[in-house]
């Protein structure tokens, strides 16, 4: 599983529950300014209705 998150938003809270369940999962970082992914790549071209500003 390749879970995406933005630190400090919501999604943190799903990656500790996987954690805590013992899951195996690859986190990716997303910049919510630029939409870039840590790594390199956009996320808009993996999630194209991330288009908007949060």
């Amino acid at each position: 599983m390749k879970p995406y998150y933005a630190p400090g938003f919501s999604s943190m809270a799903g990656h500790i529950a996987m954690l805590e369940a013992n899951l195996q999962f690859d986190l990716v970082k997303v910049d919510i300014w630029t939409k870039e992914i840590e790594g390199g790549g956009s996320y808009t071209d993996l999630i194209p209705k991330a288009t908007s500003r949060p």
